[in-house]
């Protein structure tokens, strides 16, 4: 038992990600049938989950297989959106500064390319997304 809501997330992506947060398909399925709840000792939520073929993440609840990676980029990009009022664009220019910044964290000069040349390119793409001023201040 569980309710959801369906989100608009920003861009032209429909595709849904159906979780709930964790407590609520417990709550749903005690207001649906209390007698379920009374006459034994409840198991522990972990083991009730896995019997119901469901996983748990942080506050979340989802089916076994659901796509966590998939989920938390797109919480990211909603996140970005809203609080730095970014579109897809200045997102994806967002991501691959960040990107890259951890690229050469690891790696040092050569992450932004094996020549001068190449690392002069980069770095000028990095500076032409830096010239965006919402995306600037979001970096």
């Amino acid at each position: 038992m569980a309710t959801s809501e369906q989100i608009r997330p920003i861009g032209n992506d429909t595709a849904g990600l159906p979780c709930v947060p964790g407590d609520h398909a417990v709550l749903a399925a005690l207001l649906h049938d209390r007698d379920d709840f009374v006459e034994a000792p409840i198991p522990h939520l972990d083991d009730l989950h896995v019997a119901a073929g469901l996983e748990q993440r942080g506050h979340l609840l989802a089916a076994v297989g659901f796509d966590w990676n998939t989920h938390g980029a797109r919480q990211q990009r909603n996140r970005m959106h809203v609080f730095y009022g970014l579109d897809e664009p200045r997102i994806d220019m967002l991501n691959a500064l960040i990107g890259a910044c951890e690229l050469h964290i690891q790696d040092g000069d050569t992450a932004l390319g094996p020549t001068d040349d190449a690392r002069d390119t980069a770095a000028a793409a990095m500076s032409a997304a830096l010239d965006d001023g919402s995306v600037g201040e979001a970096f």
